[in-house]
């Protein structure tokens, strides 16, 4: 839940600008479209007290209006601010105190001192924020010795200027916070807030949580969903630990059993039917490799948008030539045909025959193919957007169409057929009465138009052959990640005919076969108009390449690693780190329900950790999944808040530690007497620990 504890809705001294006024509609308006769950109204030395029953009325149950005021302190020769925050249900209380000290005041020039400030509001329900590290500030032997008057230590806070400064004031022992402390409500939305990670329902339960009491912190914790999981596997004890979804953090010296619990895990969830995204650091290279290989499935997959031409290679496998009839047959049957009084009686020798229809029957046969593709794209794709009616009445007609294609197909067949034994019925009868008559019978055709038309359609399967050969190649880019300096990285996928530069990993099928098999067709078109045309052909019947049915098989697919510059993409190799980078990323940003991740900083710099890995795996949290890490680095340990820190050690026998940095306890599992400081556990144990305490911000929020 995000929170501000220092918003001013008033200008009230002369330094303050004229953009902090707010009206209370307005207010309550910027403060639900920045989604703040608690406020508190802190103006200079003033409390408005009719403005803040008027934004409590309009907040209803959208957010929590805690009331406050910033006080002017002066004491022994140093200035500075405090914020003091009640308790709302106490605010009567609290509106008198301050309308005894504050009436008829002149707001530029009032101020208190230290004790005059324990005085007022000792005895009530507040809570206070010293400015610190920022002007203007008391010198930090005041505060203390403020500190040191009030009984409950846990109400003093300090207020940093930003996240850094708030984060350096935490780890030497400071508790504190960060407001908006808004100048311009025009521009409250680009204010930086911190997050309460633990959300709280009252003031009393933000104390506590301050207080890191054990009762509270639990109950603020139960009211996120949560599995207890048995992990044990060296103990015979049970060893249940806490999974929230949210963040939860493994970790501890390597040999401690940390991958052996994610392993457990992730056996668990993947028992109940999760969904789960599971890294491995040591994997990295692997998937990395796995990213550039095709898949089976990926061949499949026609976005080359190329012919095939399986019909076409088929045919050319099973050309035959067909040769004209010779012109001495015709010199011969002139010569011949007075000679013999026997061969003039018979007319029949005299009939010939043109009549072709093989290329009717093929079209035919083409249209009933179209006609079947039509049928089946019908029924499964168009007709449910249909009426029954017009269903039955397209069928009706696409079945009368089909029955009538082939009635006419086989009319035609019989046709053909039955020329041809027209044909060979002449053809013998001829060659008997040439035989007997020592003459030549008229040919029956020069068959010339057979010989051109058997060579143009080996030429069509040709020259179709060669324009798909020729095609261009197409590329493909799909996002894979993103390296520092806004590198965006791509994977580029290439169709291409193979080619000079395609290698054996581009094919399903050897690459020298393909080789081979391309050779025989440029032969094959080469000797197109000479006399070894058919021992061309006879290559691409080799057995060796008989398996090569389809230019399907002559389509290499290659991927690469490209960046974009502009509109182009230019090769790229990552390296290792940035290999895992990127595997990293495509793991933390897919869609799961479980997140399991073993040392996801291995190879990777503290800053690329901090800036990039961080804040996704704090997103996830916002999202509700469940994440589950095995770390050695405290950005990640530290600074993501986990709502359970596992450690564990092993001193020859293995022990877990449960806890989380709210409570700042680590509890063994197998005796609760036994207790670990979780700051000073990780400070320990993490690498980077310290840097980490410095810059994390406040120990139960974050940005």
């Amino acid at each position: 839940m995000k929170i501000d504890l220092h918003c001013h809705t008033k200008k009230i001294k002369d330094g303050d600008p004229l953009e902090r006024e707010i009206s209370a509609e307005n207010f309550n308006q910027k403060i639900i479209d920045n989604d703040i769950k608690i406020v508190a109204i802190t103006n200079h030395n003033y409390f408005d007290s009719n403005q803040y029953d008027e934004i409590v009325t309009l907040a209803a149950d959208n957010y929590m209006v805690w009331p406050g005021i910033e006080i002017d302190i002066v004491d022994n020769g140093s200035k500075g601010h405090v914020i003091v925050i009640s308790n709302p249900e106490k605010v009567e209380e609290f509106k008198k105190v301050i309308n005894s000290i504050t009436q008829n005041i002149n707001f530029n020039t009032f101020s208190m001192n230290i004790n005059e400030l324990y005085t007022h509001f000792s005895q009530l329900d507040v809570l206070f924020a010293f400015h610190y590290n920022k002007k203007p500030e008391l010198d930090i032997e005041i505060i203390k010795s403020f500190e040191n008057m009030i009984q409950d230590k846990h109400r003093v806070f300090y207020e940093a200027t930003n996240y850094r400064k708030m984060g350096i004031l935490t780890n030497k022992g400071f508790k504190s916070i960060l407001g908006s402390d808004v100048r311009d409500w025009n521009k409250y939305n680009e204010c930086e807030l911190p997050t309460l990670k633990l959300e709280v329902d009252s003031f009393e339960q933000f104390l506590l949580l301050a207080k890191k009491d054990y009762s509270v912190v639990e109950s603020l914790l139960n009211k996120k969903n949560k599995i207890d999981i048995d992990c044990k596997y060296t103990s015979k004890k049970p060893q249940i630990i806490s999974i929230y979804d949210d963040i939860n953090i493994v970790f501890g010296a390597k040999g401690s059993g940390k991958s052996k619990n994610l392993e457990i895990l992730n056996k668990y969830f993947s028992t109940l039917g999760k969904n789960i995204a599971y890294y491995e650091a040591d994997k990295t290279k692997e998937e990395f490799e796995k990213k550039l290989k095709v898949s089976k499935e990926e061949r499949k997959l026609d976005r080359y948008s190329i012919e095939f031409c399986e019909e076409e290679i088929s045919y050319i496998r099973n050309w035959e030539d067909v040769m004209p009839t010779p012109i001495k047959n015709y010199i011969e049957y002139y010569e011949t045909k007075d000679a013999s009084k026997i061969r003039a009686k018979l007319g029949i020798l005299e009939i010939t025959n043109s009549n072709n229809r093989d290329n009717e029957l093929k079209s035919i046969s083409d249209a009933l193919a179209r006609l079947t593709e039509f049928q089946e794209n019908f029924t499964q794709n168009i007709s449910k957007f249909l009426s029954d009616k017009t269903v039955e009445d397209v069928n009706n007609a696409l079945n009368n169409a089909e029955k009538e294609l082939y009635e006419k197909r086989k009319d035609v067949f019989i046709e053909i057929k039955a020329n041809l034994l027209l044909n060979k019925s002449l053809a013998t009868i001829r060659n008997l009465v040439d035989i007997n008559t020592e003459t030549k019978s008229k040919p029956i055709s020069c068959n010339f138009k057979n010989y051109a038309e058997n060579k143009l359609e080996l030429i069509k399967s040709i020259m179709k052959i060669d324009k798909n050969l020729k095609k261009e190649s197409k590329k493909y880019q799909e996002k894979l990640g993103s390296l520092d300096n806004d590198k965006n990285v791509y994977i580029e996928t290439t169709y291409q005919i193979l080619n000079n530069n395609s290698t054996t990993n581009d094919f399903e099928d050897g690459i020298r076969k393909l080789q081979f098999f391309k050779k025989a067709f440029y032969e094959i078109k080469k000797a197109i108009f000479s006399e070894n045309l058919v021992e061309k052909i006879n290559l691409i019947n080799d057995e060796g390449i008989l398996s090569i049915i389809s230019l399907k098989q002559l389509v290499g697919i290659s991927k690469n690693t490209v960046l974009k510059y502009a509109d182009k993409y230019k090769k790229y190799v990552p390296s290792k780190g940035e290999e895992t980078m990127l595997i990293l990323q495509e793991v933390l940003e897919s869609e799961n329900e479980i997140y399991i991740l073993d040392e996801p900083e291995k190879s990777l710099g503290n800053t690329y950790v901090n800036d990039v890995i961080v804040p996704i795996i704090n997103n996830l949290a916002k999202l509700r999944k469940t994440v589950i890490i095995a770390t050695h680095n405290a950005n990640i340990a530290v600074r993501t808040l986990p709502y359970t820190s596992v450690y564990k050690e092993y001193d020859g026998k293995y022990h877990t530690y449960i806890g989380n940095p709210f409570t700042n306890m680590l509890i063994n599992i197998e005796n609760v007497n036994d207790r670990r400081d979780w700051k000073e556990t990780s400070l320990k144990c993490l690498e980077g620990g310290s840097i980490a305490f410095d810059e994390r911000g406040e120990i139960y929020g974050r940005k």
